[in-house]
């Protein structure tokens, strides 16, 4: 009967334990980090256009950027999108200024990129 008891007892710190951890966790946000999306005419994925041309583009894009081997792989899990027009717009986190830097220089020598537009944001690391 004892071992009944504190089995109970255990069980019920356990759910009181965990029902305070869940109520402490903070849901995930990342509305600042696409706040470009936001912007009225945004190019965003859904939106865009998927014609063979745009999509040899960002195809490239990609593979240059994956060819990389000194990019962290939050440089190689940007977002990529494609304008109407051709311009290549740039969304997330990158490591460094220096790793921002060397991405936008990449997407500009790609085929078919008329322009660029840089919405990445360099992370803070912690500590």
């Amino acid at each position: 009967m004892k071992s009944l008891l504190a089995s109970a007892g255990v069980c019920a710190l356990l759910v009181i334990s965990v029902s305070t951890a869940q109520a402490k966790a903070v849901k995930a946000d990342n509305t600042k980090q696409n706040r470009g999306a936001l912007e009225e005419n945004a190019v965003v994925a859904d939106k865009q256009k998927n014609g063979k041309e745009q999509i040899k583009i960002l195809a490239n894009i990609r593979r240059v950027i994956m060819k990389q081997k000194d990019l962290s792989m939050s440089a190689k899990n940007i977002k990529i999108l494609l304008s109407d027009s051709n311009f290549a717009v740039l969304r997330g986190p990158v490591d460094s200024d220096a790793e921002k830097e060397r991405l936008e220089e990449l997407v500009k020598t790609c085929t078919g990129v008329k322009g660029i537009k840089t919405e990445l944001s360099v992370a803070a690391k912690p500590r």
